[in-house]
């Protein structure tokens, strides 16, 4: 981020950092890749009220996606016994059709009041972090919807 500054300082412009969900669900054995990431969001945060008044924001976006870097890491066992819940929206993300248009709109001048924030783009899976990764979720029923009433 520090080598792009004396560019983007000029004009102003947009900072998207990719991070991780792993330090924010807390997952045992990944220690280091977590902190490392939670590191980066935190510089996001910083970056944002330092360069804010120069006309560049700074935002963090964490995957969850169907990428071949994903499907190595599930395959060769790097993750060990780390349990992975499927989300309320049940399937991996695809890098084009649901993580790109958020990068795409954090790149875009629709973007330009919004900056230091972390965009979990993961199907909802860390809408309820804190209880599974303490092992404290339970299922619970579906709400009542009902589209057949107004």
């Amino acid at each position: 981020m520090q080598a792009c500054f004396p560019y983007l300082g000029r004009q102003g412009g947009r900072v998207i950092n990719m991070a991780s969900a792993a330090g924010v669900v807390g997952l045992a054995g990944l220690a280091p890749y977590a902190m490392a990431k939670e590191a980066l969001r935190a510089a996001t945060r910083v970056a944002a009220r330092e360069w804010g008044q120069h006309g560049i924001t700074v935002n963090t976006v964490c995957p969850a996606a169907d990428t071949p870097g994903a499907m190595r890491s599930f395959q060769s066992g790097i993750l060990g016994d780390v349990a992975v819940a499927l989300p309320p929206i049940p399937r991996l993300g695809s890098p084009e059709d649901d993580v790109a248009p958020v990068v795409l709109f954090l790149a875009s001048s629709e973007s330009r009041y919004v900056t230091g924030y972390t965009y979990m783009v993961d199907g909802g899976g860390c809408c309820d972090a804190a209880r599974q990764a303490t092992g404290f979720a339970t299922p619970t029923a579906p709400l009542s919807y009902r589209p057949d009433i107004d």
